[in-house]
């Protein structure tokens, strides 16, 4: 692996390990896919910062 570890590989490793195996491969989520913003929506509306 040619890749040096970075702060957002440890964040990623802590939150979520899935979410790091996704950025170490480059792997990145549709963000203009309408289907994941609506996702992102509701989980914001549902999850949100506790606010």
């Amino acid at each position: 692996m040619d890749k040096k570890i970075t702060g957002t590989m440890i964040y990623y490793n802590e939150v979520c390990k899935k979410k790091l195996w996704y950025f170490i491969h480059d792997i990145t989520m549709e963000s203009e896919n309408e289907d994941v913003n609506l996702g992102r929506i509701i989980d914001e509306q549902s999850y949100g910062s506790g606010s």
